[in-house]
């Protein structure tokens, strides 16, 4: 990153201040933090998926067997 700062007004030559910064290891931080941001989101995605899975078979079981005992009640079958 480069900056130029003009000093003309202060002096009465033309002057000017030039500050250069190499930016290297704040993109490395950068892409650390990135990296870390995007293997956070696969993992809750992957808990969350997971999760939902585990829920929805929780759900459906006890409906399944509350259908499948109401056809049989309607067909006459008793169940013990």
């Amino acid at each position: 990153m480069v900056k130029v700062s003009d000093l003309s007004e202060f002096f009465e030559s033309d002057t000017a201040i030039i500050k250069y910064n190499n930016l290297d290891t704040l993109n490395q931080s950068f892409l650390t933090v990135l990296i870390i941001l995007i293997i956070t989101a696969a993992i809750l995605f992957l808990i969350t998926t997971f999760f939902a899975f585990f829920l929805i078979s929780r759900i459906t079981k006890p409906l399944i067997a509350l259908k499948n005992s109401s056809f049989s009640t309607a067909a006459g079958i008793t169940i013990s």
